[in-house]
Protein backbone atom coordinates (compact mmCIF):
# COMPACT_ATOMS: atom_id res chain seq x y z
CA UNK A 1 0.00 0.00 0.00
CA UNK A 2 1.71 3.15 -1.17
CA UNK A 3 5.02 3.76 -2.86
CA UNK A 4 8.06 4.03 -0.64
CA UNK A 5 11.48 4.69 -2.04
CA UNK A 6 14.94 5.53 -0.80
CA UNK A 7 16.87 8.21 -2.59
CA UNK A 8 20.63 8.06 -2.61
CA UNK A 9 22.84 9.23 -1.14
CA UNK A 10 21.44 8.72 2.32
CA UNK A 11 24.47 10.38 3.89
CA UNK A 12 26.07 13.71 3.13
CA UNK A 13 29.12 13.24 0.92
CA UNK A 14 32.07 15.24 2.30
CA UNK A 15 33.45 18.00 0.10
CA UNK A 16 37.16 17.50 -0.61
CA UNK A 17 39.77 19.55 -2.46
CA UNK A 18 39.50 19.43 -6.23
CA UNK A 19 37.69 20.98 -9.18
CA UNK A 20 34.47 22.88 -8.48
CA UNK A 21 32.00 22.81 -11.39
CA UNK A 22 28.84 23.90 -9.57
CA UNK A 23 27.85 25.84 -6.48
CA UNK A 24 29.19 23.99 -3.45
CA UNK A 25 28.85 24.26 0.33
CA UNK A 26 31.53 22.76 2.55
CA UNK A 27 30.43 20.40 5.30
CA UNK A 28 33.74 19.82 7.08
CA UNK A 29 37.20 21.29 7.68
CA UNK A 30 39.85 20.24 5.16
CA UNK A 31 43.61 19.81 5.61
CA UNK A 32 45.75 19.47 2.49
CA UNK A 33 49.34 19.58 1.29
CA UNK A 34 49.35 22.16 -1.49
CA UNK A 35 46.42 23.60 -3.45
CA UNK A 36 42.77 22.92 -2.69
CA UNK A 37 39.97 24.27 -4.90
CA UNK A 38 40.02 25.17 -8.60
CA UNK A 39 36.85 26.86 -9.84
CA UNK A 40 36.05 25.47 -13.28
CA UNK A 41 32.71 27.17 -14.11
CA UNK A 42 31.19 30.62 -14.30
CA UNK A 43 28.51 31.80 -11.87
CA UNK A 44 29.54 29.44 -9.07
CA UNK A 45 29.24 30.07 -5.33
CA UNK A 46 31.74 28.36 -3.02
CA UNK A 47 30.27 28.66 0.48
CA UNK A 48 32.64 27.49 3.18
CA UNK A 49 29.78 27.62 5.73
CA UNK A 50 32.31 28.67 8.36
CA UNK A 51 34.62 25.71 7.74
CA UNK A 52 38.39 25.99 7.30
CA UNK A 53 40.88 24.80 4.71
CA UNK A 54 44.47 24.49 5.93
CA UNK A 55 47.62 23.79 3.95
CA UNK A 56 51.31 23.27 4.69
CA UNK A 57 52.38 26.75 3.52
CA UNK A 58 52.25 25.93 -0.18
CA UNK A 59 49.68 26.02 -2.96
CA UNK A 60 46.56 28.06 -3.63
CA UNK A 61 43.46 27.79 -1.45
CA UNK A 62 40.96 28.83 -4.13
CA UNK A 63 42.05 29.31 -7.76
CA UNK A 64 39.71 31.28 -10.03
CA UNK A 65 41.06 31.67 -13.57
CA UNK A 66 39.21 33.03 -16.61
CA UNK A 67 35.84 33.08 -14.85
CA UNK A 68 33.00 35.50 -14.23
CA UNK A 69 30.37 35.64 -11.51
CA UNK A 70 32.18 33.54 -8.88
CA UNK A 71 31.54 34.09 -5.15
CA UNK A 72 33.70 32.81 -2.27
CA UNK A 73 32.07 33.34 1.11
CA UNK A 74 32.04 32.36 4.80
CA UNK A 75 35.60 31.03 4.51
CA UNK A 76 38.58 30.45 6.76
CA UNK A 77 41.70 29.87 4.65
CA UNK A 78 44.95 29.22 6.50
CA UNK A 79 48.61 28.66 5.62
CA UNK A 80 48.54 28.64 1.81
CA UNK A 81 51.10 30.39 -0.37
CA UNK A 82 48.12 32.27 -1.84
CA UNK A 83 44.69 32.16 -0.20
CA UNK A 84 42.57 33.18 -3.20
CA UNK A 85 44.15 33.67 -6.64
CA UNK A 86 42.07 35.31 -9.37
CA UNK A 87 43.45 35.77 -12.91
CA UNK A 88 41.97 37.14 -15.26
CA UNK A 89 38.33 37.30 -14.27
CA UNK A 90 35.45 39.66 -13.60
CA UNK A 91 32.45 40.04 -11.31
CA UNK A 92 34.14 38.08 -8.52
CA UNK A 93 32.92 38.48 -4.93
CA UNK A 94 34.99 37.52 -1.90
CA UNK A 95 33.01 38.12 1.27
CA UNK A 96 33.03 37.13 4.92
CA UNK A 97 36.37 35.44 4.33
CA UNK A 98 39.29 35.22 6.76
CA UNK A 99 42.74 34.45 5.37
CA UNK A 100 45.90 34.11 7.47
CA UNK A 101 49.42 32.77 7.18
CA UNK A 102 49.72 33.31 3.41
CA UNK A 103 52.30 35.04 1.26
CA UNK A 104 49.38 36.70 -0.57
CA UNK A 105 45.97 36.42 1.08
CA UNK A 106 44.19 37.56 -2.11
CA UNK A 107 45.93 38.05 -5.45
CA UNK A 108 43.91 39.86 -8.12
CA UNK A 109 45.66 39.80 -11.50
CA UNK A 110 43.73 41.38 -14.38
CA UNK A 111 40.50 41.30 -12.38
CA UNK A 112 37.76 43.83 -13.08
CA UNK A 113 34.40 44.82 -11.59
CA UNK A 114 34.88 42.65 -8.52
CA UNK A 115 34.47 43.05 -4.75
CA UNK A 116 36.25 42.10 -1.56
CA UNK A 117 33.87 42.77 1.32
CA UNK A 118 33.62 42.21 5.07
CA UNK A 119 36.72 40.04 5.16
CA UNK A 120 39.82 39.76 7.32
CA UNK A 121 43.44 39.35 6.26
CA UNK A 122 45.84 38.69 9.13
CA UNK A 123 49.50 37.74 9.39
CA UNK A 124 50.19 37.56 5.64
CA UNK A 125 52.99 39.13 3.62
CA UNK A 126 50.34 40.84 1.47
CA UNK A 127 46.73 41.21 2.55
CA UNK A 128 45.39 42.07 -0.90
CA UNK A 129 47.74 42.23 -3.90
CA UNK A 130 46.06 43.76 -6.95
CA UNK A 131 47.82 44.16 -10.29
CA UNK A 132 46.41 45.34 -13.59
CA UNK A 133 42.96 45.23 -12.01
CA UNK A 134 40.37 47.97 -12.46
CA UNK A 135 36.97 49.07 -11.18
CA UNK A 136 37.03 46.91 -8.05
CA UNK A 137 35.63 47.58 -4.59
CA UNK A 138 37.54 46.88 -1.35
CA UNK A 139 35.25 47.73 1.57
CA UNK A 140 34.62 46.91 5.24
CA UNK A 141 37.67 44.67 5.60
CA UNK A 142 40.06 44.21 8.52
CA UNK A 143 43.67 44.13 7.38
CA UNK A 144 45.92 43.35 10.34
CA UNK A 145 49.58 42.48 10.85
CA UNK A 146 50.56 42.12 7.17
CA UNK A 147 53.80 43.36 5.62
CA UNK A 148 51.71 45.17 2.98
CA UNK A 149 48.00 45.51 3.73
CA UNK A 150 46.67 46.57 0.35
CA UNK A 151 49.06 46.71 -2.60
CA UNK A 152 47.73 48.17 -5.86
CA UNK A 153 49.97 48.28 -8.93
CA UNK A 154 48.93 49.25 -12.46
CA UNK A 155 45.34 49.29 -11.21
CA UNK A 156 42.92 52.17 -11.74
CA UNK A 157 39.44 53.30 -10.70
CA UNK A 158 39.30 51.06 -7.65
CA UNK A 159 37.30 52.10 -4.57
CA UNK A 160 38.80 51.56 -1.13
CA UNK A 161 36.70 52.60 1.85
CA UNK A 162 35.75 51.74 5.44
CA UNK A 163 38.62 49.29 5.85
CA UNK A 164 40.58 48.98 9.10
CA UNK A 165 44.34 48.75 8.75
CA UNK A 166 46.42 47.77 11.81
CA UNK A 167 50.13 46.99 12.10
CA UNK A 168 50.51 47.06 8.33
Amino acid sequence: TGNFADYLPLVRIPVICGVINESTTLNQNITTNGSCFHINSNNVKLDFAGYTIISNGSGIGVNISNKTGVTVTNAFINNFSTGVYVNPSSSIIISLTNISGAYKAVHFKEVNNSKILNSSFTNNSYGVYSENSNHNLFAHNIIYDNYQGLYLTSSTNNSVYNNNFFKT
